[in-house]
């Protein structure tokens, strides 16, 4: 509870932050995840802060659609093809199949009601944590710990749907 009152703080910054940025769309998103977030990897708490600031992304996208797509597979295999040069990446690598550390927390946290968020790869920690009302996220790839964590009863989270 503490922990996520503390990213609460932080993500409310990242929201207010997004919103000063002029108009973009959900390609736009993707092109950040493929082409520039993978950089930042090696950067202290980067799962955590890069997962916060897409989140808040998407949130604004949420604004004006009701179902968003990312891909998150590009990102994924930059990030691993990194760790064999980070020893502190290889350390948090995946020990199991149910348990990674190399992706971005807490995308999906706070899903507005009534939402659809469709992801393809791996996702870290606290994906779908509090989701809204009757939102939902479909996932084609691997979760974190904390995986729709005290989500909203009428939210539904879908693994690895065709």
């Amino acid at each position: 509870e503490e922990y996520l009152d503390k990213i609460f703080r932080m993500f409310q910054e990242f929201v207010e932050m997004v919103q000063i940025i002029d108009s973009f769309e959900v390609a736009d998103v993707q092109f950040l995840l493929n082409n520039e977030f993978y950089k930042y990897c090696d950067k202290p708490f980067f799962p955590v802060f890069a997962g916060l600031f897409l989140n808040a992304l998407l949130k604004r996208l949420f604004q004006n659609q009701d179902k968003i797509s990312i891909d998150l597979e590009l990102f994924n295999s930059r990030i691993i093809n990194n760790a064999s040069s980070n020893v502190d990446m290889r350390a948090r690598g995946p020990s199991d199949d149910n348990k990674i550390g190399y992706s971005l927390d807490f995308i999906g946290y706070l899903l507005p009601k009534d939402k659809v968020l469709k992801i393809r790869g791996t996702i870290g920690d606290y994906c779908g944590a509090l989701m809204g009302e009757n939102s939902t996220i479909i996932l084609h790839g691997k979760h974190g710990k904390y995986f729709g964590y005290e989500k909203d009863p009428t939210a539904k989270i879908i693994v690895n749907a065709q």
